[in-house]
């Protein structure tokens, strides 16, 4: 089942939660993107292990600092892959997805 989520905390529940698939909403999604890239990219290295580690290689909002913790940020890269569609007509679309 699609959860869609618009803020960090939401995010964080559905990550808690070990939803299948969490898409985020477009305004979300653009304040994500770079976080989703660094995870496409983290994906074949090693994993981030705490948010500073994150918040050291790219700009991470406050929002999501206070929302990611060490076990949830593990969840997110090791057990969802992100899916990122950039579309010039309607925006970004970014989900995550149980791998």
């Amino acid at each position: 089942m699609r959860k869609i989520v618009a803020n960090p905390i939401e995010l964080r529940d559905a990550i808690r939660c070990e939803k299948s698939e969490i898409a985020l909403t477009s305004s979300f999604a653009q304040v994500m993107r770079p976080f989703a890239e660094l995870h496409q990219n983290e994906w074949i290295y090693q994993a981030p292990k705490t948010i500073d580690e994150v918040s050291s290689q790219i700009e991470v909002p406050l929002s999501m600092t206070l929302a990611m913790d060490e076990k949830t940020l593990n969840t997110l890269f090791n057990r969802y892959e992100v899916a990122l569609n950039v579309d010039d007509e309607q925006g970004i679309e970014l989900a995550y997805v149980w791998a």
